[in-house]
């Protein structure tokens, strides 16, 4: 059963959007991040009442079963950002202090100077299709849709911002066994040609000598720039439950609160943190820039129609794999989506050879249970992208759509002049409250 976007968020809508400013003449400012996702709310909410959820609650005397509703929409975790030049990042306060901060990090792990993600290679016509560019993912100021629940304060920048570390990555040879047994399902003469016993022993060297620099990237943070209000006053709108916390750290659940008993309306905890930093290729430079090839280890690497964005073989976009900067595809903003596509791939899955900060979904935080693991995918139903930069739109979809028979391509129309681009992740979340000690069941 679907239910009508409640009153408060059009209210919502009409505030925030009328005291928006003028956009820039280059890239999207913080307020207007806030004001573009606001704006895409009753689009991509898909708000859905899915059951109900039985719960044990027991005291010393007694045991009973309590019922708590069970429901599903979607939620903006992470604006993701990919570009040609650090100067020119899409999300040109906040998205771009953090980069410039980032970009001498990235430089001191390397041990060089970063070069700049480069335009098309002037060459054969294969050449030209080859494209590189530089990504981040950052929390959305709204991540926690706070609006909805009541209260929780000021969404402000940080001064500071905790930096991804090496954690998860560290974790990337415990795969290796899984790794090994998808290749066990890929044709013998694929697996022979890709020698991956040989690349196996030569790439795992390679990343036992990185282990030291990647150390120094713990407990270390840069600065956000000036802090930046998103417009929320910290009052409660009329009509909500209780409010929830404050934000958390950059990594688990925000501490935004649970859904109240009280409160009507019910919606998921986001476990995004506003303003965090997920990912930043300059920190991840072995891998993002191939200097370490460690994405040739998967087979999607390396056979066609695995992994694939879109309906393979009619889809003209790209293979979400390998997971580096590195794209085939003449048409910038599909090239710019695979780009985005990849780098939610990575940070939202648990020890992939890669520097990020894990943003998984926990079964049960934050007051309620949760019913999906958060992994984005391509062509699924638990992820969807907004475009925020160029012209921003107030819809969401898959990437993917075939446009081979069409005259005009999908982005025609949308490019960016500075190949800048900005995409709002917004994730499926399915849940229900957390009234007992014990889950027994869901119905339906």
């Amino acid at each position: 059963m679907k239910l009508r976007t409640p009153r408060l968020i059009p209210l919502f809508l009409a505030g925030v959007l009328a005291s928006a400013p003028a956009r820039a003449a280059e890239g999207i400012s913080t307020v207007e991040v806030l004001t573009q996702t606001a704006a895409a709310i009753p689009s991509c909410l898909r708000y859905e009442v899915k059951g109900i959820c039985l719960w044990l609650k027991c005291t010393l005397v007694s045991c009973w079963v309590e019922i708590s509703v069970r429901v599903s929409h979607f939620a903006p975790d992470a604006v993701v950002s990919v570009y040609h030049d650090p100067d020119k990042h899409p999300w040109n306060d906040y998205g771009a202090a953090i980069t410039k901060a980032t970009s001498k990090l990235g430089a001191s792990i390397l041990g060089m100077p970063l070069d700049s993600a480069g335009s098309r290679h002037r060459a054969d016509r294969t050449a030209r299709n080859n494209m590189f560019r530089d990504a981040d993912a950052i929390g959305n100021p709204m991540a926690y849709l706070k609006f909805l629940k009541g209260g929780g304060g000021a969404s402000v920048s940080p001064s500071s911002v905790s930096i991804p570390d090496a954690t998860e990555m560290m974790k990337f040879p415990s795969t290796i066994g899984s790794i090994m047994q998808e290749w066990a399902r890929v044709p013998a003469s694929l697996a022979s040609q890709a020698n991956i016993s040989g690349t196996l022993t030569s790439l795992m060297s390679g990343f036992s000598a990185i282990t030291g620099p990647l150390s120094n990237l713990s407990g270390q943070s840069v600065s956000g720039g000036n802090s930046t209000s998103t417009g929320d006053n910290g009052t409660s709108p009329s009509g909500s439950g209780n409010g929830g916390g404050g934000a958390g750290g950059n990594s688990g659940s925000s501490g935004s609160g649970s859904m109240g008993s009280n409160n009507m309306t019910l919606y998921c905890p986001s476990v995004a943190t506003p303003f965090s930093l997920y990912y930043q290729s300059h920190l991840d430079g072995y891998t993002w820039r191939g200097m370490l090839p460690l994405e040739l280890l998967y087979p999607a690497s390396w056979v066609p129609g695995i992994r694939e964005i879109g309906t393979f073989p009619a889809n003209t976009w790209s293979g979400v794999f390998p997971r580096d900067g590195n794209v085939v595809q003449q048409h910038f903003v599909k090239g710019a989506s695979v780009l985005a596509q990849r780098v939610g791939d990575i940070f939202t899955r648990p020890a992939q050879p890669h520097i990020y900060t894990l943003l998984s979904m926990p079964v049960e935080a934050n007051g309620v249970r949760y019913f999906t693991d958060g992994k984005v995918a391509e062509n699924d139903g638990n992820s969807i992208w907004q475009r925020l930069y160029p012209n921003a739109e107030t819809s969401c979809s898959n990437f993917g759509g075939n446009d081979s028979l069409s005259p005009v391509s999908i982005g025609d129309g949308h490019t960016s002049a500075e190949e800048s681009y900005a995409f709002n992740l917004w994730r499926r979340y399915d849940c229900c409250e957390k009234v007992g000690q014990i889950f027994l069941m869901t119905i339906p």
